[in-house]
């Protein structure tokens, strides 16, 4: 009754007096009911505080459809609250999701829909530091993430309005925010849970770093950039004499990217099998420039500026070894490899492998620890220039040093790709720290395995996962060194350095801002320190579907505060599917099934539907950082959301699309056709009592209600298969080709005064229209969910009955789901009616053909019609002639030919059409 309520009360002031009488009264002209013109500027605002206000989208886990165990829980991503915007990528990603979030609806599933904003971490930071042009190093902590909760409130509102103006039938109570007390809860929880189980772990190891953020990153924050030239520099290394072959080679000539990193040089490395590299088993090579000694000083030069200077002097060269190691590719380069501390994984895995020392010469902010060599201290390894290209003045120093210095042979240009935090695209470096690790490397095969138990929409997207896993080279690092995220639960013993780890009752916890209350569980000290790094957000962002199902609380008792009932959980978790880009396979869907089977040794949901990227005109992907957008709000108000969620409906799901607005107008185009011929349809059921008369279904009637039938198995399959495009596709080509170029233009002149029809295919023409436009409606609902709420409300829904739903979107999708029967026009499908009707389209088509040879309008009646066929052709004939005579506009039809008369052949027949514009011609026989 709530429903029925609030849709009646948002109505009536919007409605003409004519409309309010169609509430209770069908006597009028039902035409008058809808404007000329569809107004979504009017339309949409009022539906969208009409579906709130009545509790349209609320989970009920006490409904009968959830105590029968029909819950449809969707895990959807939390966008990232990082700009003061999103873009219309975003609006399709979203849109796709929902079309099957509303079909499944319609399926008669109780929705579990939340809405999440993931508004910790990094890109919050990096946004926050842009916006107000600050440094975070410079302001205290808590003004820091004071001004980051700031922007994330005020973003979370931008998005909300966004998707709820996108017509998103989200339940808005459950909304949750990655940085609030209940997922920091979930996240602590998660942390301790995996110490417990000794699948996390603090080391000191090399990481990856990203010296412009200045903070740890995982594997999966990293990116391959595009490919580019980063020339090759070969530099020299000479064989320390001490160690020098007789008739052997006196130096070894290296190939690499980054000479900058020579001074941090370990080992030189060849592949065992390699013989130019024999004779050299036993030398030790001497490390370019590192005999270099500088006696510093500072001078002033005429300009009034401060230069160093100083004398050169020479020490001892640092040393290294020669070693063989099968992974070096003889092929590449000279053959000879530099191994240094550190450039990329394979220098870690040679070092762990060959215990090599370490050199460290590169900070955390990306500058060189070089004190011997102050052309080369200090210069950072990267800096943006003026012409946002990326230069790296380190190397441009190093070079210099090894040219002068005659280390240098050469340089040659080599095309490769460099590896970049994805944030911000700045080139990524190893460091040395102490780091919190979830240890995932061992697990490989069980996290193969669930990927291959998840149902993949579409399939080859299991491929992406599968490649990700394969080629895990780094176990999860979890720690980064920034201010705003979830804060790790423990604090370290000052004297012993033992972690001492918060109680779960104690959770949600900020050791920053509270004392351990415990002593040092290892040694009783009273002096403990908090950790100063928080977690990385794919921490709590993978835990999105055991936050929907109050994981952390599973074994406490249920919180009241939470509208979730603490028995419903079972209904959302394993939850039943998850929506998302291609893009974070590697890290949200990745992530979230780790954490899953460790957590609760399940897979997080049953489905997984894959979206693509949103791409501008010229075909690039769509990003906040780079600009290259379309705003959805701009769109929407000036076309309609339901013509943004038909472009993004054009997409095959996981395919990206360009947005192109002409996609967009296409939209608004179906809009205005759908709007159209229901008005068109309303003009035919004024004053009609259904049922009073029998019906007697024509041709024409049960070719519509077949097709019909089969347009309803093509969209349920498709949308079974969450492929909402091809479902759009079947929709839309009986829409437009079969409902409105063909039975509209027929039915129509059954109506018509004069014509030979009884009141049984009157009743039959009406009930087709009125139950053709309602499944028409449902069919579109999940796309168009504005228009087709609208019309349902003001055109269909009292011409339906007292039973009839109370919004188009809680009404049955027309499909039956257990029995697969088909309920609109239930057991009319007939292959014969399909094969008539396709006659009957070619005559009309044929007679068409003739009309425009002999010029003559289609509106101007026909006072002779012709059929050329033999006796059994024509009695099949005989059923279709009623349909062929009114929509042809003729007095009748008789079988024979006609001479001089203009006539056509019928398409994909034996048979030919002839007419007779004004004068009534005698038929002659065959």
């Amino acid at each position: 009754m709530l429903v029925r309520a609030t849709f009646r009360a948002v109505l009536q002031p919007h409605l003409s007096g004519c409309a309010r009488r169609n509430m209770t009264d069908t006597s009028i002209n039902l035409a008058e009911i809808l404007p000329k013109n569809y107004d979504h500027r009017e339309v949409e605002p009022r539906w969208v505080q009409a579906w709130e206000a009545s509790g349209l989208h609320h989970y009920r886990p006490d409904s009968a459809a959830a105590r029968a165990g029909r819950t449809f829980a969707i895990d959807t991503p939390p966008p990232y609250v990082s700009a003061a915007h999103l873009h219309t990528g975003h609006a399709m990603s979203y849109s796709q999701a929902e079309f099957v979030v509303r079909f499944k609806r319609m399926r008669g599933y109780e929705i579990f829909y939340p809405m999440g904003f993931d508004d910790n971490g990094l890109p919050t930071e990096r946004y926050v530091e842009q916006k107000y042009k600050i440094n975070k190093g410079k302001i205290s902590r808590k003004e820091f993430i004071d001004l980051c909760l700031k922007e994330t409130r005020d973003g979370a509102a931008v998005y909300e309005t966004l998707w709820r103006s996108l017509g998103l039938s989200i339940d808005w109570r459950m909304t949750y925010s990655t940085i609030a007390p209940r997922a920091v809860r979930h996240a602590q929880h998660s942390f301790l849970d995996l110490v417990n189980k000794g699948r996390l772990e603090r080391r000191v190891d090399p990481i990856l770093w990203c010296p412009l953020c200045s903070t740890a990153l995982a594997q999966a924050d990293v990116e391959s950039g595009d490919e580019q030239n980063r020339p090759m520099h070969a530099v020299r290394f000479d064989v320390d004499p001490a160690a020098l072959v007789v008739g052997g080679p006196t130096s070894g000539l290296i190939e690499t990217t980054r000479p900058e990193l020579v001074p941090a040089c370990v080992a030189l490395a060849c592949h065992p099998d390699d013989k130019r590299f024999k004779t050299l088993a036993q030398v030790r090579f001497q490390v370019p420039l590192t005999d270099l000694r500088f006696a510093k000083s500072e001078i002033a030069s005429d300009d009034g500026t401060v230069a160093s200077t100083g004398d050169v002097t020479r020490g001892d060269y640092r040393t290294i070894p020669l070693i063989f190691d099968e992974s070096v590719d003889p092929e590449f380069g000279t053959g000879l490899m530099m191994v240094c501390t550190f450039g990329d994984p394979e220098d870690i895995a040679k070092w762990r492998k060959h215990k090599l020392d370490t050199v460290l010469i590169i900070d955390a902010q990306g500058r060189m620890i070089t004190p011997h060599l102050p052309d080369l201290d200090g210069k950072r390894v990267y800096v943006a220039a003026k012409n946002s290209s990326v230069y790296n003045e380190a190397r441009a120093a190093a070079l210099q040093l090894l040219r002068d210095h005659n280390y240098l042979e050469h340089i040659k240009d080599n095309v490769s790709r460099a590896s970049l935090h994805e944030r911000c695209s700045t080139p990524v470096e190893i460091q040395v720290a102490p780091q919190w690790f979830i240890r995932l490397l061992d697990l490989k095969d069980q996290l193969l395995q669930r990927g291959r138990d998840l149902v993949w929409n579409p399939p080859a997207m299991r491929e992406r996962y599968e490649q990700w896993v394969v080629n895990l080279r780094w176990d999860w690092n979890i720690s980064r060194q920034r201010f705003y995220g979830v804060p790790f639960p423990l604090w370290f013993c000052t004297a012993c350095e033992a972690p001492n780890f918060a109680q779960l009752d104690e959770l949600p916890i900020d050791p920053l801002m509270t004392s351990c209350p415990r002593p040092c569980s290892a040694c009783g000290c009273a002096d403990l320190r908090p950790e100063p790094d928080v977690m990385d957000t794919w921490m709590t962002s993978s835990l999105t579907p055991l936050i929907n199902a109050n994981w952390a609380m599973w074994q406490d008792q249920p919180d009241p505060s939470l509208p979730l009932a603490e028995q419903a959980r079972s209904a959302i978790y394993p939850a039943g599917i998850r929506v998302q880009a291609h893009e974070i396979i590697r890290t949200w869907l990745f992530y979230t099934v780790a954490k899953s089977h460790l957590h609760t040794q399940s897979l997080p949901w049953q489905t997984v539907m894959i979206s693509g990227w949103g791409l501008d005109r010229h075909g690039k992907k769509m990003s906040k950082r780079l600009g290259n957008f379309v705003e959805p709000g701009e769109v929407i108000a000036k076309y309609g959301a339901d013509s943004l969620r038909y472009w993004a409906a054009g997409a095959t799901l996981g395919q990206d699309l360009r947005y192109l607005e002409d996609d967009v107008k296409g939209g608004k185009r179906l809009l205005t056709k759908l709007w159209n011929s229901t008005r068109f349809a309303l003009l035919y059921l004024s004053n009609w009592q259904p049922g009073q008369v029998a019906q007697t279904p024509t041709a024409a009637d049960r070719w519509i209600r077949s097709r019909a039938v089969q347009t309803v198995q093509a969209a349920t399959e498709a949308f079974e298969g969450c492929e909402y495009n091809r479902a759009v596709r079947a929709a839309e080509g009986f829409f437009w080709n079969d409902w409105c170029d063909n039975y509209l233009e027929i039915v129509k002149d059954r109506f018509r005064e004069g014509t030979p029809f009884a009141g049984g295919e009157v009743e039959a023409a009406r009930h087709t229209l009125l139950h053709g436009s309602f499944l028409l409606l449902r069919l579109f609902a999940p796309i168009l969910p504005f228009l087709t709420e609208e019309l349902y409300q003001l055109a269909l829904k009292n011409l339906l009955g007292p039973d009839a739903p109370q919004s188009v979107h809680s009404a049955a999708w027309p499909q039956d789901e257990h029995s697969g029967q088909v309920t609109v026009f239930a057991g009319e499908f007939s292959a014969e009616a399909l094969t008539q009707g396709e006659l009957l389209l070619a005559l009309i088509a044929a007679v068409r053909s003739c009309r425009t040879a002999a010029k003559i309008g289609g509106g101007r009646p026909l006072s002779g019609l012709y059929v050329c066929a033999d006796a059994q052709q024509w009695a099949q004939l005989e059923p279709l002639l009623p349909d062929f005579v009114a929509a042809s506009r003729a007095t009748g039809c008789e079988r024979g030919i006609a001479a001089d008369l203009a006539s056509a052949e019928v398409a994909g027949t034996t048979l030919a059409v002839a007419i007779v514009p004004l004068v009534d011609v005698v038929a002659q026989g065959e």
